[in-house]
Parts: C-alpha cells; sequence; structure tokens
C-alpha cells in the first residue's frame, strides 16, 4: 500500500467514526465533511485517483457518500445571472473586497477560479464558460501574489491526490504546501487571516480549516 493509500484510508477511517457516532453522513467543510466533499467532486469528474477501489469502500463503509449535502450549492445558471447583473450594474466584475455582502462573495468565487486558471488546475469546460460570460476574468496573472499562487497549488494537490498533503512526505513540494497550510490555519485559530484570504482557501480547498 503506497503512502497515499495509507493517509486515504486514514481519512476513511475519520469519516467512518464521525458516521458511526452521528448516524449521518458527515457534511460541510469541516474534517471529516471537506474530505468526503474531495471524494464526491473526485467520483463525479472522473479524477485518476478516485478508484474505482476507493469508490468501492466508500460504498461499503458509507452508504449515501455520492449524494450532495443539501441544500445545494449555487447553480451555474445562478452565478451567471449574479454575474451578469453586476457586470451590467456596476460596469466592472465583482471584487472579493466588493461593497456588498454578494460581491464579496461572487468576488471570492471568481478569484477561486481566476487562481485555480494560473495554475492550471482550472478545467476545460469552466473556462470556457467563464471566456463567454465574463469576458476579461482571467487577468494576465502577474498581479496574482505568492500568497494566491501556493493557495492555488494547494487547491490543485487535493484535488488531484483527494488527500491533503503531509508534512512528513519524501516530497519536497507536498511538504511545502502542508507547512504553508499548517500556517494558515494557525493563522486563522488567532484570528490573524484576512476574510477575503479565508474566503478563497475555502473556494480552493474545502475543509483546510480543519482536515486532521
Amino acid at each position: 500500500m503506497t503512502a497515499d493509500d495509507q493517509k486515504w484510508m486514514l481519512y476513511l477511517g475519520h469519516a467512518v467514526s464521525a458516521f458511526r457516532a452521528s448516524g449521518s453522513i458527515p457534511r460541510g467543510e469541516s474534517h471529516p465533511g471537506g474530505w468526503l466533499a474531495i471524494q464526491r467532486r473526485g467520483a463525479r469528474s472522473g479524477e485518476p485517483w478516485m478508484t474505482l477501489h476507493r469508490q468501492m469502500k466508500l460504498d461499503e463503509s458509507l452508504p449515501g457518500w455520492r449524494e450532495s449535502p443539501k441544500p445545494p450549492q449555487r447553480s451555474r445558471t445562478e452565478i451567471t445571472v449574479a454575474l451578469q447583473r453586476h457586470i451590467q450594474t456596476t460596469g466592472r466584475l465583482p471584487r472579493q473586497n466588493g461593497e456588498t455582502a454578494d460581491e464579496q462573495r461572487l468576488g471570492a468565487w471568481l478569484t477561486a477560479q481566476r487562481v485555480a486558471h494560473h495554475s492550471g488546475s482550472l478545467n476545460a469546460e469552466l473556462t470556457a464558460w467563464l471566456n463567454v460570460t465574463c469576458p476579461g476574468w482571467e487577468g494576465d496573472g502577474s498581479r496574482q501574489t505568492a500568497w494566491e499562487r501556493t493557495a492555488g497549488e494547494l487547491g490543485a494537490y487535493v484535488r488531484r491526490t483527494g488527500c491533503w498533503p503531509n508534512r512528513r512526505s519524501a516530497a519536497a513540494d507536498e511538504r511545502r504546501l502542508a507547512t504553508w497550510v499548517k500556517n494558515r490555519r494557525n493563522e486563522n485559530r488567532s484570528d490573524q487571516i484576512s476574510a477575503e484570504r479565508i474566503a478563497l482557501l475555502d473556494q480552493l480547498a474545502p475543509g483546510w480549516q480543519d482536515p486532521r
């Protein structure tokens, strides 16, 4: 069994324990709900790390894990309407530090897609949809900060592997990401991270606050 498989089985054990304790499938962004959401998305999008064996283990251990939590996230149609309404009203794309809560939510979502795009992890279908819906949304990448780039790398790693990076890994990049996200968790616990950055991480790597 590989190190990734061992880590995956450990997280599955956390989810099973939570299921047995509560009698319901873990939901939400905190662990293990956030981890299970990653597995759900991986299965639906056909990610290579979400093997048939892993899906069968989840089916056996957590019946109903494939079902999305309710209420569902905003649909693509709802986001399209909200984005177009904002652009028509203001003449610009939504900003993460915008004037209203709705603009801030849209801005956080759009920033997350932009970061994923520049890190090479945004799928082609969503990229094409954004090109039609929000011309100019991607920017040129030159204003992207090192913090945003690393957040994008973290999100890409989690989507690719289905697990959180490990500080004991033999891979230097994985150790770097593990240390980085640990520092962000510490900042979050001590209220030293901005709401904008929390929102961006929530979009890119759901469950980052308490992955265990």
